[in-house]
């Protein structure tokens, strides 16, 4: 499943839903499977009523959009690519 999955629905009156999966990595789900997380239904969803909702497991974050700021995809999957993720940047 990768990071820059989007999968989007179009709702009554033009607005659209859309999905954001996390990326998982397998061979840590003995840390993550405590905690319920599904990586095919965990990750982060734009609704089409303007909201920001994040899943993990069960933990559950919800807020209208006018709350964030600033959003953005990164990548992973080791000690060099970790460091393309722009959060780890000074720009």
């Amino acid at each position: 499943m990768a990071a820059d999955t989007y999968a989007g629905d179009e709702l009554p009156g033009g607005r659209v839903c859309a999905f954001f999966p996390y990326a998982a990595d397998f061979k840590l789900a003995p840390f993550w499977l405590p905690f319920g997380v599904r990586p095919s239904k965990d990750g982060v969803t734009v609704t089409g009523d303007s909201r920001f909702v994040a899943t993990y497991g069960l933990l559950r974050v919800e807020t209208p959009l006018e709350n964030l700021a600033d959003a953005h995809i990164t990548i992973g999957g080791g000690p060099r690519r970790e460091r393309a993720c722009r959060w780890l940047t000074t720009d």
